[in-house]
Parts: structure tokens; C-alpha cells; sequence
């Protein structure tokens, strides 16, 4: 079962990356995994997660030019978060945060790149984990309700006046209906901390937020505080 979770973790991550690179480049019409360099098709072998880049040698076989090392170390720390989430969680619990995880890698990698994210991303991907996670959407309580409301309004206020952005805002309040109150607030603490530490240390005057949103999932699921 381990395995299994492992190679589904890579296969996952693989997945997520190739997405987000086709969302960033605006790659349309292309049913097909390309080269980043060359766009010559690849071959099925070759997207073997882990396996597909050490068979190549780390450089792409038609025009040998270096693959990033990024997909490799992504795909394996992956599959090791999925043997993680498989040995911690239920399994339909796992597959449910596999899921949460994937679409935020490739939200997160876009917004890293371009500080925007496509709205059919976002909200089809929104739907689709509300019906995923029905055990929790049609389930909440009603502390956790008002909570919601509190934290929606408050961020919806912000991002009226271009202090937040509506896909933050859109992610933290679907967090809020699949989360706890005390989970929720971890994650804008983490998401935060880790916005203002680069703010401030970095000549940037504003920042992706949403992969610090992902880090601070990462980071419940870890401390075990999304139940």
C-alpha cells in the first residue's frame, strides 16, 4: 500500500507541475507532455516520474538540454507526503487532502510565476473539492459556520480595496468550510509569517500568496490539526 501511495504522490506532483508550466506558458491545444525547451513530444518513458529523468540522464533526449532538477525532487517529495497522509490518515481522507494538494500545487506554481491565477482553475477546482470533501461540506458546525463569516467578510472588505487578492480570498474562505476554526487560523498565521518574513527581506513589494497558503496546509497536516 506504501508503494502504491508513493508512486501516486509522484505521479500527482509530476501531474501538478506539468499543468501549472502549461497554465504559466498558456499552452493550448496540446494534449500531450512536451520538452520545455525543444516542444518536442516525449515519449512515454520518459514521463516516468524519478525514473523518466534518470533514464535521460537528467538532459531530454531530442535537444539535450538540462532538465530541472525540480521535477525529480518534487515528485519524490511527494510520494513521500502521500506514504505520510496514507499512514496517518483514513484512506478516503488521504485521497481527499491528495486531491486539496494537487490543485493547490498548480494554483500555487502559477501565482508563484505570474502573481495570477486562472479563474477556471479556481473555481472548478473550488466546486470540485467542495464535492469531494462532502463529509465535511455538508457537515459543518455551527461555530465554525460564524467563523467563516467573520474571516470571509473581513478579507472580502480587503480585497473591495486591492489590499488582498480575491483568489486568496476565495482559498481561505474554502479552507473555512473544510477546516476547523483553530486549523484555519494556523494556516493564515503560517501563510502570513511567511509573507511578511519575505516582504521583508526581499526588495519585493508584493508577493504570490498562495504558496505560502500551501505551505501552511502542509504544515496542519503534518501537526495533525485538520480534524
Amino acid at each position: 500500500m506504501l508503494t502504491i501511495a508513493f508512486i501516486l504522490g509522484a505521479v500527482c506532483v509530476s501531474f501538478g507541475m506539468c499543468q501549472a508550466r502549461r497554465y504559466v506558458e498558456q499552452i493550448q491545444n496540446c494534449n500531450w507532455s512536451i520538452c520545455d525547451h525543444c516542444h518536442q513530444r516525449l515519449k512515454w518513458w520518459q514521463l516516468i516520474p524519478i525514473l523518466g529523468y534518470l533514464l535521460q540522464g537528467g538532459k531530454c533526449v531530442n535537444c539535450h538540454f538540462p532538465i530541472t532538477v525540480a521535477y525529480p525532487i518534487g515528485e519524490f517529495l511527494g510520494g513521500g507526503f502521500f506514504i505520510y497522509l496514507f499512514s496517518t490518515f483514513s484512506d478516503l481522507a488521504a485521497i481527499q487532502f491528495g486531491f486539496l494538494l494537487t490543485w493547490l500545487l498548480i494554483l500555487a506554481l502559477e501565482d508563484f510565476f505570474t502573481q495570477t491565477v486562472s479563474l477556471n482553475l479556481l473555481l472548478g477546482g473550488t466546486c470540485s473539492v467542495l464535492l469531494i470533501f462532502g463529509n465535511r461540506t455538508f457537515n459543518i458546525p455551527l461555530i465554525q459556520i460564524e467563523f467563516w463569516i467573520i474571516v470571509s467578510g473581513s478579507l472580502a472588505i480587503l480585497s473591495l480595496n486591492n489590499y488582498f487578492g480575491w483568489a486568496d480570498t476565495c482559498l481561505i474562505s474554502l479552507f473555512g468550510i473544510l477546516f476547523p476554526p483553530i486549523t484555519l487560523a494556523v494556516i493564515i498565521l503560517i501563510a502570513s509569517c511567511g509573507a511578511f518574513i519575505t516582504l521583508k527581506f526581499s526588495n519585493q513589494t508584493t508577493l504570490p500568496f498562495i504558496p505560502w497558503l500551501l505551505i501552511g496546509i502542509i504544515v496542519t497536516l503534518l501537526l495533525h490539526l485538520t480534524t
